[in-house]
C-alpha cells in the first residue's frame, strides 16, 4: 500500500463517497454510482491503529473495493466504534467468539462513557468547599501583580467576579497560571481566583471607608494569637511529665480565642497583655508551656521570643467556656 496509516486518520478504499458526519466520527454513504477508482477518507475518533493492526484485502469485494480484516483486539476495539453506522466497511470476524468480543468491548466503552458523564455532572454540581493548593494561591497572587503592571484591573464597586468588566484580567490570570501549571483543575483555578477577588474587594472597601489600618491591626493580633496557640500545643506534645488526662484537659483550652494579645513594645519587642478574666492556674500552665517551647525551638525563634515581656492585664469580656474548662476563668 502506498497510503500511510496515521494515529488519528485511517484511509479506507471504498466504492462510494461519504459526506454526512455521524456519531463517533464515522460517515454514512450517499446514494451514488460505485466507482472502482475513487476513494474517500473516513476518520475514526480516538484511534491509534498501526499497519500491523489491519489488512487491506483488494480481492474480497464485489466492486473491487477493499475489506478490512482485524488482526488484533486493539483493532477490533477501534472499529467497534463505527459499528452502529452504515459505513460499507466489511469487518471479517474469524469466528463467533470474536464477534462476542466486539460486543463486549462496545458495551465496556459505553459504560466508561456513562461513568465519565456522571463524574462531570457531579463535579459541576459540587457545592462543598474546594481545597486550593498553596502553589496555586501563590500563582494567583503573582499573576495578579503582573496583570496590574500591564494596566489590567478588576472592578469592585457594585461588581462581581463574573461580570464582563472583569473578564480581561481574569483571562490573563487563567493563561498565566495554566502556563505554569497546565494540569490545574479548572474548578480549583476558578475557586482560587474568586477567593482572591473577594479579598481584594474587601480591601478596596476598607480603603474607601478608611478602615484598612484598623483591619491590619486586627489581622496582626489574630495571627499572633494563632501562632501562640500553635507553639503551646507543640510544647504540650513534648511535655512528658504530664499525664494523658492532664494533657487532654489542657489541650481543650489552648485555642487561639483563649490566648492573650501581644502589642508592639518600645524596643522592637512585644508586650503580652493577659486578659482580665484569666485564672492564676491557667496563667501558670501557659508559662510552663512557654518555657518548654524555649527548650525545644530553634536559636532564632528563641531570640525572638525572649524579646517578649509580660504587661498588665487587659480588660476583656469573659468568654463562654464548657463546664469542664471553667478552671481557666478567674473565680
Amino acid at each position: 500500500m502506498s497510503d500511510n496509516l496515521s494515529d488519528d486518520d485511517l484511509h479506507l478504499y471504498t466504492s462510494q463517497s461519504f459526506q454526512s458526519d455521524v456519531e463517533f466520527g464515522c460517515k454514512r454513504p450517499e446514494t451514488a454510482t460505485p466507482r472502482a477508482t475513487s476513494y474517500s477518507r473516513t476518520r475514526l475518533l480516538s484511534t491509534d491503529l498501526s499497519e500491523s493492526d489491519i489488512d487491506l484485502d483488494e480481492t474480497n469485494s464485489s466492486h473491487n473495493d477493499q475489506s478490512l480484516k482485524l488482526r488484533t483486539p486493539l483493532a477490533a476495539q477501534r472499529i467497534s466504534a463505527c459499528s452502529s453506522a452504515s459505513t460499507p466497511v466489511h469487518v471479517i470476524a474469524k469466528d463467533k467468539s470474536e464477534k462476542g468480543l466486539l460486543k463486549m468491548i462496545l458495551q465496556n466503552q459505553k459504560e466508561i462513557l456513562r461513568t465519565k458523564l456522571e463524574e462531570r455532572d457531579a463535579a459541576a454540581n459540587f457545592k462543598g468547599p474546594i481545597k486550593v493548593p498553596l502553589q496555586i494561591r501563590n500563582a494567583v497572587h503573582e499573576a495578579y501583580a503582573s496583570g496590574l503592571d500591564r494596566g489590567l484591573a478588576w472592578q469592585f464597586n457594585k461588581k462581581r467576579f463574573s461580570d464582563q468588566s472583569n473578564e480581561k484580567l481574569t483571562d490573563f490570570l487563567t493563561s498565566y497560571i495554566q502556563g505554569i501549571y497546565p494540569t490545574v483543575d479548572c474548578l480549583v483555578l476558578k475557586a482560587a481566583m474568586t477567593r482572591y477577588y473577594i479579598t481584594q474587594k474587601e480591601t478596596d472597601t476598607r480603603k474607601t471607608r478608611n478602615k484598612l489600618d484598623e483591619h491590619k491591626v486586627r489581622q496582626v493580633r489574630y495571627e499572633r494569637k494563632k501562632e501562640k496557640s500553635k507553639r503551646r500545643l507543640t510544647a504540650l506534645d513534648k511535655k512528658e511529665t504530664w499525664s494523658l488526662e492532664k494533657k487532654a484537659k489542657v489541650r481543650k483550652v489552648l485555642d487561639k480565642v483563649y490566648m492573650s494579645s501581644d502589642e508592639e513594645g518600645a524596643d522592637s519587642g512585644l508586650v503580652s497583655q493577659p486578659p482580665s478574666w484569666e485564672s492564676d492556674t491557667f496563667q501558670k500552665v501557659k508559662e510552663i508551656l512557654d518555657s518548654k517551647y524555649l527548650d525545644i525551638c530553634s536559636t532564632r525563634s528563641k531570640r525572638l521570643l525572649l524579646k517578649r515581656t509580660r504587661g498588665v492585664k487587659k480588660n476583656k469580656d469573659t468568654p463562654d467556656v464548657p463546664e469542664d474548662s471553667k478552671w481557666i476563668i478567674q473565680a
